[in-house]
């Protein structure tokens, strides 16, 4: 008796194939994307999902899901904090862990040009650390985002808000170091 896997979305089934009648099936789904095994038209939700093999060859499928919290991240070139994430669903009204396929494209390109603007509006600062001892050296650190990337990051956001009719943007006074007032757009 065969027992045929087939995914939908990324991941990865381990326990598939030829099974003796009356042994005890174990199919495992990674990563933690994993929303559910379907088996005919019933959905089992068990991760591990444990059954005795049948007479008849088993066709099962697992489905995987992206995230909004992993497509966010995956959209963008910097780290996202799991608090600004959840800024951004609370203000969409998204769920956590809300799979993307089921989201419209406009609330996702939205949540995706708020991420931009976070990165935009956060302090730009390099941090490092060394370590050596005896010949043996590691070095860590994180990137910064230049000023360049923070105008095209805005200019992108901007023009996802515009393409949706998003009408919150508002002109902001700020002084300039020669004490005149400059407008300019800002976010929030």
């Amino acid at each position: 008796m065969n027992v045929t896997v087939t995914t939908t979305g990324d991941g990865l089934v381990t326990g598939g194939g030829t099974h003796s009648m009356g042994d005890v099936v174990t199919l495992t789904a990674t990563p933690s994307s994993f929303s559910h095994f379907l088996l005919d038209s019933e959905v089992i939700l068990d991760n591990p999902y444990i059954f005795t093999a049948p007479d008849t060859d088993v066709s099962i499928s697992a489905v995987f899901i992206v995230t909004i919290e992993s497509y966010l991240r995956a959209s963008v070139g910097f780290e996202i904090s799991d608090a600004a994430l959840m800024k951004i669903r609370v203000d969409r009204s998204i769920t956590l862990g809300t799979d993307t396929t089921t989201m419209s494209t406009t609330v996702k390109e939205l949540a995706f040009a708020d991420c931009l603007m976070y990165g935009v509006n956060a302090p730009s600062q390099v941090q490092g650390a060394k370590d050596s001892d005896n010949g043996w050296s590691h070095q860590a650190g994180s990137a910064t985002l230049s000023i360049t990337d923070k105008r095209l990051m805005r200019a992108q956001a901007n023009a996802i808000y515009k393409k949706w009719g998003e009408s919150i943007m508002r002109t902001v006074e700020w002084l300039s170091l020669g004490g005149k007032k400059v407008n300019t757009d800002a976010r929030y």
